[in-house]
């Protein structure tokens, strides 16, 4: 995140930020990060929102029509992944795991190549 936005100091530090160390090894991870968060506040509503940054290899995302909420069969995953922006990750249609195949097809074969 530091890299793309050059105010970020700025930015965050007007918020409350918890950094945790990297990972000591390379792991896999299946499905969707969760992050469990407590929190107190003394106002009716608050927004939230969590950074997954420094991922050495792309991500592609699949949006579900299954959800929790205002999921609006996947169209409320599909635009927040869009609006992301976020560096390395790719997004294909609502339940389009084989968009999302063939997309890692095609970056299993380029590397394939330049190795």
């Amino acid at each position: 995140m530091k890299d793309y936005y050059s105010d970020w100091h700025g930015r965050d530090a007007g918020m409350l930020c918890y950094t945790s160390a990297p990972f000591v090894a390379a792991r896999s991870f299946a499905g969707h990060p969760i992050v469990s968060l407590h929190l107190a506040c003394d106002q009716p509503d608050a927004a939230v929102h969590v950074y997954l940054e420094e991922v050495e290899r792309p991500v592609i995302a699949v949006p579900t029509s299954v959800g929790y909420g205002a999921s609006l069969n996947g169209l409320a995953a599909l635009l927040t992944m869009l609006n992301s922006c976020a560096p390395g990750v790719s997004v294909v249609n609502i339940d389009n795991g084989y968009g999302a195949a063939h997309q890692a097809s095609q970056i299993n074969h380029l590397v394939a190549k330049i190795r």
